[in-house]
């Protein structure tokens, strides 16, 4: 999982609660903003990037915000103090080093998660996704433009759809359905790979690269725990009951609750793949290596009798009485010749060879 764009991130060791610093790895030099305003057959959209250009009021209509460039702080920052997002979930949006989260109160409901994505190359790319709910308000924070979240614009500019005649909590819940609903393109992504690899594994071991196995299944577990720590968030979504989320709407988080369950219990498997594979190239290799050391040892045995005449005859004594006679030299390789054929045939027989 590689990024493009990188900035280089921040620690925030030392510094107190509430501080506003960007920990992710984007650099986005200039910030879009887009603002959807939709209601029943009707969907009106603003899209900036200069945000002092932006109209922040609200109607009474439904609106869906969203914000992409973290490494703007003060654009943040302005975002928060306008909208009364707390300090404290603004510090959250900004640190993109942590594991998906919930948190919610009368006013509102705070859910980060991580989105993948791929780019270039069919790269696999992954950032951080902040969602705000607020009454008759979303506001999603963005480290890059890319998502996946095209056909929702496209739903909400459709008259008559469901999305654009629902209230933002349906939008709120949507949103991070599309998000899961990825995470099994994501799966399938690992899991291709996985067979691709373990068809290649049998084709020519030597050709599959050890290390790009064991990459690409810490890469998949740490999307299991991305998966993992969403599922909880989730749970406690459901678990808290937000008066901000309509009761008719509560089955659709079930839904993603669902959906996070199996795709969990699938990179579970996923996860097995890897392993079976890093398995099934130790024992080729090991199967390999017998396999020259049986060679060896063949080798070696043969070269046993042959070097103990040799040996034999070799020895500085004058009264060794073969080494008199007319053929004695022919007689001997003769009598090697049949000690290795005697030899291979006796391997053969015993199914060595």
């Amino acid at each position: 999982m590689k990024s493009k764009n990188k900035a280089k991130s921040i620690s925030k060791i030392g510094l107190p609660p509430g501080s506003l610093i960007y920990t992710g790895h984007f650099a986005s030099e200039k910030p879009v903003f887009e603002k959807y305003t939709y209601g029943p057959d009707f969907c009106e959209v603003i899209s900036k990037k200069n945000i002092s250009k932006v109209d922040f009021q609200l109607s009474d209509k439904n609106t869906w915000l969203n914000y992409v460039g973290l490494n703007l702080t003060d654009n943040v920052s302005l975002i928060g103090k306008t909208y009364n997002i707390d300090i404290l979930t603004l510090e959250d949006i900004l640190n993109c080093n942590q594991r998906p989260t919930f948190e919610g109160n009368a006013n509102q409901v705070f859910v980060a998660l991580h989105l993948y994505h791929f780019g270039e190359g069919n790269e696999l790319q992954k950032e951080q996704l902040s969602i705000v709910l607020k009454e008759k308000l979303v506001i999603t924070f963005q480290e890059t433009q890319e998502d996946v979240f095209d056909r929702m614009r496209a739903k909400l500019k459709e008259n008559g759809s469901k999305i654009q005649n629902a209230g933002t909590d349906y939008l709120f819940i949507r949103l991070i359905d599309t998000v899961v609903d990825n995470y099994f393109t994501v799966d399938d992504f690992y899991e291709t790979k996985g067979e691709e690899l373990e068809e290649l594994l049998f084709e020519d071991y030597e050709k599959v690269s050890l290390k790009e196995i064991h990459l690409l299944k810490k890469e998949l577990k740490v999307f299991k725990k991305s998966v993992n720590a969403l599922k909880e968030a989730v749970y406690k979504l459901i678990k808290e009951r937000s008066k901000l989320i309509d009761e008719a709407n509560e089955k659709f988080i079930f839904d993603v609750y669902d959906h996070l369950i199996h795709i969990s219990e699938s990179v579970d498997g996923t996860i097995e793949l890897y392993n079976g594979l890093i398995s099934a190239y130790d024992s080729h290799a090991n199967n390999k290596l017998n396999q020259i050391m049986k060679v060896l040892t063949i080798l070696s045995s043969i070269f046993i009798p042959i070097t103990f005449l040799a040996g034999i005859y070799g020895m500085n004594f004058e009264n060794i009485p073969e080494l008199k006679a007319t053929n004695g030299y022919y007689i001997l390789l003769s009598v090697m010749g049949i000690c290795t054929i005697g030899m291979l045939l006796f391997f053969k027989k015993k199914r060595w060879l």
